[in-house]
């Protein structure tokens, strides 16, 4: 049923991600991950430099999030795209990840 279909969507948009980002998975990575030493990268410093980042600073601007969120929603339903993505496994996939992954960067 489409209807369905459009409900797990939605889902994997807008509830999972908040779920996921209660569990707070970045902050557990940092008071998990080790510091390096001196002068040494390891994870946890290379993690940190993607947080303090320019490009995380406009991926996670609102002026960005949320016309991505609302945008990638109407680009995909009404456009000819959604057919083709619908058209193969991996397409529908890559619809579902990128659903996941706009939501993630939407709320947090």
């Amino acid at each position: 049923m489409f209807s369905v279909h459009m409900v797990q969507h939605m889902v994997i948009s807008m509830l999972t991600p908040i779920l996921l980002l209660l569990g707070a998975p970045i902050t557990l990575a940092l008071r998990a991950l080790p510091v390096a030493g001196r002068g040494r990268t390891g994870p946890r410093e290379l993690l940190l430099k993607l947080l303090h980042s320019w490009y995380m600073r406009i991926i996670t601007h609102p002026a960005f999030t949320i016309p991505m969120f609302i945008a990638s929603l109407y680009a995909l339903y009404f456009t000819p795209l959604f057919d083709y993505l619908m058209g193969s496994t991996v397409g529908h996939i890559v619809m579902m990840v990128h659903f996941l992954a706009v939501g993630l960067v939407f709320f947090w």
